[in-house]
C-alpha cells in the first residue's frame, strides 16, 4: 500500500466545469486507444447524473497521474470498452444519488496501480466493475464493488 496519496504532477491540464450542451446531454470526453495523463479534472455535473470525466468509446484507455474530484462520476465505459488502466492516479468526492461512481466499468480489463480513492458521496462506489477480469494492487480504495462472477476457462 502506498504511504501518502499519489500527487498529480504541477503543470497538468486542468479541465474545471465542463458544462452539457444541452439539458440531458452528457458533456463527456470520448477517447478511444489513448492514453491521459496529468490531466485534473472537476466539478463536471449535468442534472441527470451520468456526466463522467473519461468516458472511453471503443478500445483500450489509460489514465496516468489523472486527478478526479467533485463530479459525478470519474470514469464511465460502454459496454466494450477492452482494457482501462488506471495507474498512480486520485478519484475523490465523487458519486450523486447513489447512480454514478469513481469509477464505473463494463467490458474486458481493469487494472487499477498505485492509486488512491479515499471515498465516495451519496451512496456512490469508489470502483463498480463488471470487467471480465480486475486487478489492483498497491492502492487505497474505499469501496468496491465487483458483481460478475468469473467465467470459467
Amino acid at each position: 500500500m502506498p504511504q501518502t496519496p499519489p500527487v498529480p504532477p504541477a503543470g497538468r491540464v486542468l479541465l474545471d466545469g465542463i458544462p452539457a450542451a444541452a439539458p440531458g446531454d452528457a458533456a463527456r470526453s470520448a477517447v478511444d486507444g489513448s492514453m491521459i495523463e496529468n490531466l485534473e479534472c472537476r466539478s463536471v455535473q449535468v442534472h441527470r447524473y451520468n456526466n463522467a470525466c473519461a468516458y472511453p468509446e471503443g478500445s483500450d484507455l489509460t489514465l496516468r497521474r489523472v486527478y478526479i474530484d467533485s463530479s459525478e462520476q470519474g470514469l464511465l465505459t460502454g459496454a466494450e470498452p477492452g482494457c482501462v488502466r488506471i495507474p498512480d492516479s486520485i478519484f475523490e468526492n465523487l458519486g450523486m444519488g447513489g447512480q454514478t461512481h469513481a469509477t464505473h466499468l463494463d467490458g474486458e480489463e481493469l487494472e487499477i496501480d498505485g492509486s488512491y480513492t479515499p471515498s465516495s458521496k451519496s451512496e456512490a462506489h469508489c470502483v463498480k466493475t463488471r470487467a471480465d477480469r480486475t486487478y489492483v494492487s498497491n492502492s487505497v480504495i474505499a469501496s468496491i464493488e465487483i458483481p460478475r462472477v468469473a467465467k470459467q476457462a
